[in-house]
């Protein structure tokens, strides 16, 4: 359970490192935007992290963001995935 937790905290750690390195979410035209992405260690644990962006323009006219990343990771072997759900808001 531990080398699970220690795998998941770092995945999310490297997935929130690599959002960082696109540009900022508040950037995009008003809209809706996807992503995916899947990954398998050398231990067989498969990752995948959906994200989507809903950009839109509040009453004020001024640009905001919301982020919505689910990461689903599954260790090799039966029953041991998990899944984890985050929201981020940008002004």
């Amino acid at each position: 359970m531990t080398k699970t937790l220690l795998t998941l905290t770092v995945l999310s750690v490297a997935a929130l490192g690599l959002a960082a390195c696109e540009s900022w979410p508040t950037s995009k035209a008003p809209g809706t935007y996807k992503s995916s992405s899947t990954h398998t260690d050398t231990t067989g644990t498969k990752t995948t992290t959906d994200q989507t962006t809903h950009v839109y323009r509040d009453p004020s006219g001024d640009k905001k963001a919301v982020v919505e990343t689910k990461t689903k990771t599954d260790p090799e072997g039966w029953f041991n995935s998990s899944t984890t759900k985050s929201t981020e808001s940008y002004n």
